[in-house]
């Protein structure tokens, strides 16, 4: 009976023995569970906010000699973001360029609008310039023919008045001669 009661103590002293020893591998399986999970939460965390377009998060730097996979997904994790960083800088540089281009390009549309339209008012006054000059050369024009026409009128009646002083003449030359020998 003492055998029996020493195997049975030796049994419970294993049993508490194996009991502890399972809680302290359950323990030590959870600690590493954790510290092990936790980096990947942050990782996953940080990739989702990566995605959702937050670059602000600082992440952790890993040390150059680690070979742990984590510390390598966090490296190339950090490389992703400051790249991606790199890229929204230089999209952001290239629209306030292009802005500044469009803008260069409005003012330039807005002059040579202006400038067009001045073209526009002075090709207007020159028009009618040309207008009330080609009327006033119609207008020359027409007085030019009338004064030729009066001056030929003139010429007509100066010679028919030519001829009526010459026949006058020639009817007092007649007179004076019939005149002296008449005396």
């Amino acid at each position: 009976a003492d055998f029996l009661a020493a195997s049975h103590k030796a049994i419970h002293i294993q049993l508490a023995m194996m009991l502890v020893g399972a809680v302290l591998i359950a323990g030590l399986v959870g600690w590493l569970a954790t510290s092990t999970l936790r980096p990947m939460r942050h990782v996953i965390n940080s990739m989702v906010r990566l995605g959702q377009g937050d670059l602000s998060e600082t992440l952790p730097a890993v040390p150059s000699a680690s070979r742990n996979e984590i510390h390598r997904l966090f490296h190339n994790l950090r490389r992703t973001q400051e790249n991606l960083a790199k890229v929204v800088q230089a999209v952001r540089s290239g629209v306030d360029e292009i802005n500044v281009g469009a803008k260069e390009i409005s003012a330039g549309n807005t002059d040579l609008s202006a400038r067009t339209e001045q073209q526009a008012a002075s090709l207007e006054e020159t028009a009618a310039s040309m207008e009330e000059f080609a009327s006033a050369v119609k207008h020359n024009a027409d007085n030019a023919h009338e004064a030729n026409q009066l001056a030929a009128s003139a010429s007509d009646v100066a010679s028919r008045g030519g001829s009526a002083v010459a026949t006058v003449v020639d009817t007092m030359s007649a007179i004076s001669a019939s005149s002296h020998k008449i005396a």
